[in-house]
């Protein structure tokens, strides 16, 4: 094979081909040379959709370890020279490669283990390369830590960057253990530089080589190579090095490692604050020293120091583990408290810290009263009762979540007195808890609800607009969301809440009018996207009024708030009882940025199929940008019967985004008579559209329940014309594609003629030459 590599692209697909299905040891050289040309660039193993490039060598790594890892370096250094071409340095950061993916830790760390002098000769130079790269500037004294590796734990890797950093530790013991001269030959540089993991490296070597005098001439050498480790046992790896050294080291270096540990006092351990702390690094590292090895000196201030942190020896690695922070009171016993004990248990965990025994963390007072709201649920008569002998000291939290548990199963005059008694103790900390009881209670609320929701209209929160705010991770708080930002403020759920009021019925509908029309004009969008709700909550009772509201929650406000749905819908309230007013409110919106456009195109749409769209909109769906295109498609897409004449402009639309939308109509297929499907499918098969989505009809007709149309077979023609091989390759979505095709043209050949038949077994001949998926058995299943 090795003659055609570079000669032609079908001779560059044949080997990739080559090496993705029948990679041994033999092919070892061969996949080495087409992965340091760039003919293997991106390759992944065709087995499953989830597989990458290392599933590729899994079959090979049990086989040939060695071989595995000379093309794993050949892996890491094309994608290394591919990071440098895009100016990038790190092949992580630049994406050229994952950091995680299907067995790959697995497989690099096999390899390390079973063949560490390949895997070192191949995957070292790569390693310390990316540790200087992100080496970052440390202070002056300290060791340089990077972004990469900078920061360890214990445990086996999961991303394929820890994994090539732990299996080079793995690999340089192993064979420190094997050839101690050639493992210590490639550390002793790394022992002498300034990065600190690289010196964790040389540290973990040297304790695995079991040559005492040169371990701890180096340890010795600098007093950073003390402090070596992982997170949460930071001097670990130096305390292995010591346990492992001083079992063999000679007299003269013991006594210097006594010395220098004896007087050694990190910097942050003299200082008044830590005075507690003083001593602890010189226990960690004095307790590793070999005991029958003591010195009386040694001895003596060991037996003081374990005094002095008998509850805390040193630490070993662990992996990273997650687990949550418990209420203060155990569940079970809750289940047995008093109302007493719950008075005495709530004004004990009064503030919000965490206390710790051993690794389990014990909350304070949100999570006392997260198992209060617990208890609450399955008997809120009795909870209720209890909240009502809360007093001013109690913190709003317990008030909160308790409110929130339950609004929805207590009758309105409970919750009532709940939410005043707990407005009276705590104020404006329980406004959004009352809100959303209000918008979760299963009656009609009465006059002191609704004069709490009034209110609370009237809170500071929000005072600014949250999400326009960026944050570190180049987005925007409540991802940009102003829908969101409003449900999560006072005013904005306010709003929410009186809007489910009046939908509900007229009684406060009067109230709430002085509230509504400062609300419409809120300087907050997000606080005017939750009141666009509840304006047309009250179209159902003041009509009019409503409307000069939505008109000034409309008027000179930022576009932004028209892609919000609620406005969206209420522009269509106004487009159809003031169509000459809105017009111009919706026109706005369709002229705005693609989110906004898109929305205001559903609202055109709906004017559109009423026929109600007065100037300056236009007329016909092409006159509209591709984003008003878009949001009109998704609409119209619901009634393709209708409007099938505009669907066919939308499926042959020149943005490919559109013809997605518009696509979407052929879902109506099962729910279509044959007569009305007819034409659908016609006219979408012979459409770009149907080109590029002639899976949605395949999966609908395979659902249908009716007789299927005649241009069934129009389609079936058309879409293994199109997908080809792809329907048997699994690395695809088309399997499916083939699955429900297969449904189909059984289904048409039991209820069609001779000729549809025929066409039928056709379309079976090309699936069979396709491989598709189960095709066989579906086959045998219906003979």
């Amino acid at each position: 094979m090795t003659p055609h590599v570079g000669t032609s692209d079908a001779w560059k697909v044949r080997l990739r081909t080559l090496i993705q299905w029948w990679l041994s040891p033999d092919l070892v050289d061969l996949a080495v040379m087409l992965l340091d040309c760039g003919d293997l660039d991106d390759l992944r193993s065709p087995i499953a959709v989830n597989a990458g490039f290392f599933s590729v060598l899994y079959d090979l790594h049990q086989r040939d370890p060695a071989g595995a890892a000379r093309i794993i370096g050949a892996y890491l250094r094309r994608n290394q020279a591919r990071a440098a071409a895009s100016d990038e340095s790190d092949p992580f950061t630049s994406g050229h490669l994952p950091r995680s993916e299907v067995s790959a830790a697995e497989i690099i760390t096999a390899v390390a283990e079973n063949a560490s002098e390949a895997f070192l000769r191949n995957v070292l130079p790569f390693v310390v390369q990316i540790a200087e790269i992100n080496a970052q500037a440390g202070n002056p004294g300290l060791l340089r830590a990077s972004a990469r590796w900078g920061i360890r734990f214990g445990g086996k890797p999961s991303g394929i960057d820890d994994a090539l950093f732990t299996g080079t530790e793995q690999a340089l013991r192993s064979h420190a253990r094997i050839s101690p001269d050639t493992a210590l030959a490639l550390v002793r540089p790394l022992g002498m530089s300034d990065i600190e993991e690289l010196r964790f490296l040389a540290c973990r070597t040297f304790a695995a080589a079991s040559l005492g005098d040169e371990a701890l001439n180096w340890l010795l050498a600098d007093d950073r190579n003390l402090e070596l480790g992982w997170v949460g046992a930071r001097r670990a790896a130096s305390r292995d090095l010591i346990a492992a050294a001083t079992q063999h080291c000679g007299d003269e270096l013991l006594e210097a490692l006594n010395t220098r540990l004896l007087s050694f006092y990190p910097p942050r351990e003299l200082t008044v604050t830590n005075r507690h702390l003083r001593g602890r690094v010189q226990y960690d590292l004095l307790s590793a020293i070999e005991p029958s090895r003591h010195s009386p000196e040694v001895a003596r201030r060991l037996g003081e120091l374990q005094r002095k942190f008998a509850e805390a020896p040193p630490a070993v690695p662990q992996p990273i583990r997650v687990s949550g922070v418990g209420s203060p009171v155990p569940e079970a016993a809750s289940h047995k408290m008093s109302d007493e004990d719950w008075l005495r248990a709530i004004a004990r965990h009064n503030t919000d810290q965490t206390s710790w025994v051993g690794d389990t963390a014990a909350g304070g007072a949100d999570e006392l009263a997260h198992l209060l709201a617990q208890r609450a649920r399955e008997d809120p008569e009795r909870y209720v009762q209890l909240a009502l002998r809360f007093d001013a000291a109690t913190p709003p939290t317990y008030l909160v979540q308790l409110i929130e548990a339950v609004a929805s199963k207590i009758s309105t005059a409970q919750l009532s007195q709940l939410c005043q008694h707990a407005y009276d103790l705590a104020g404006n900390s329980v406004c959004k808890a009352i809100c959303f009881a209000v918008a979760q209670a299963q009656e009609a609320i009465d006059e002191a609800l609704a004069t709490l929701l009034t209110e609370s209209a009237t809170d500071l929160d929000p005072d600014r607009e949250y999400a326009r705010i960026p944050t570190d991770r180049d987005g925007f708080y409540f991802g940009g969301s102003l829908l969101d930002a409003g449900l999560n403020s006072t005013r904005g759920l306010a709003a929410r809440a009186i809007a489910g009021v009046l939908f509900r019925g007229p009684e406060h509908a009067d109230r709430f009018l002085g509230t509504l029309a400062s609300l419409a004009v809120d300087p907050i969008l997000a606080v005017r996207a939750q009141t666009a709700e509840a304006l047309r909550a009250l179209m159902n009772h003041h009509p009019e009024l409503a409307l000069d509201l939505a008109e000034a929650l409309l008027t000179d406000v930022d576009t932004n708030l028209l892609g919000a749905h609620t406005v969206t819908a209420l522009l269509i309230s106004g487009l159809v009882r003031r169509p000459d007013k809105f017009a111009l409110h919706l026109q706005r919106a369709l002229d705005s940025s693609d989110a906004v456009a898109e929305e205001a195109g559903q609202a055109w749409a709906i004017g559109y199929m009423r026929r109600e769209l007065p100037p300056p909109l236009p007329g016909q769906v092409t006159a509209l940008t591709a984003a008003g295109r878009r949001g009109s498609a998704h609409v119209l897409a619901r009634y393709p019967i209708d409007e099938l004449p505009t669907l066919q402009e939308l499926f042959a639309d020149p943005d490919p985004s559109v013809q997605a939308a518009a696509a979407t109509a052929l879902r109506a297929l099962p729910n279509l008579t044959p007569e009305d499907a007819e034409p659908l499918l016609r006219a979408f098969i012979d459409s770009p559209a149907g080109t590029e989505h002639f899976e949605i009809a395949i999966s609908a007709l395979a659902q249908s329940t009716h007789v299927l149309p005649e241009a069934t077979i129009m389609a079936c023609e058309h879409s293994i014309s199109l997908a080809g091989i792809a329907l048997g390759d699994i690395t695809t979505r088309h399997p499916m594609t083939a699955d429900n095709l297969i449904s189909v043209l059984l289904r048409l050949y039991r209820q069609s003629d001779a000729a549809i038949r025929s066409r039928c077994l056709d379309v079976f001949d090309q699936l069979s030459e396709s491989r598709a998926y189960d095709l066989d058995q579906k086959l045998d299943h219906a003979r």
